[in-house]
């Protein structure tokens, strides 16, 4: 059974398609959106909804919209402008800012008064942060050719 957001994700291939001038498929869409097909389809169809990771890279590409279809809160926009100025950091100044985040936001006094959605995000963001580190820091650079 087809849900909201398979019914808006229709909507945005349609939408995806006029923007490229021409008939795509669903596997390009997904391409598009950096997931498999088989994921797109699902999402499509109702069978599963997006996690967090995923709705966050989909709202860059076709909008904001996607968080409340998929239930989750959509980021405060300063958080998401250091979201995506993290994303083009080097692997030394993602740890060392991961690093300063959390000590900023332990000793800070607002933080008690932020509402329990933005320090859910803010919590969420370092999660993300941590786990980026530790997968770079698991994975060795590749060599350039």
């Amino acid at each position: 059974m087809k849900t909201e957001l398979g019914r808006w994700l229709e909507m945005q291939f349609i939408k995806w398609q006029m923007e490229q001038g021409e008939r795509k498929t669903v596997r390009g869409f997904a391409a598009y959106l950096e997931v498999s097909l088989g994921t797109l389809n699902k999402w499509m169809h109702g069978d599963r909804a997006p996690d967090l990771e995923s709705v966050q890279k989909i709202a860059t590409k076709l909008g904001p919209e996607i968080y409340d279809l998929a239930g989750f809160p959509r980021p405060n926009s300063d958080i998401e402008r250091i979201r995506q100025a993290f994303e083009v950091l080097s692997k030394e100044e993602q740890a060392a800012f991961a690093d300063k985040i959390k000590q900023a936001v332990a000793a800070h006094p607002l933080y008690d008064k932020l509402s329990p959605e933005d320090r859910e995000e803010l919590i969420e963001l370092a999660r993300l942060l941590k786990q980026r580190r530790d997968k770079d820091r698991d994975q060795p650079d590749k060599p350039v050719t």
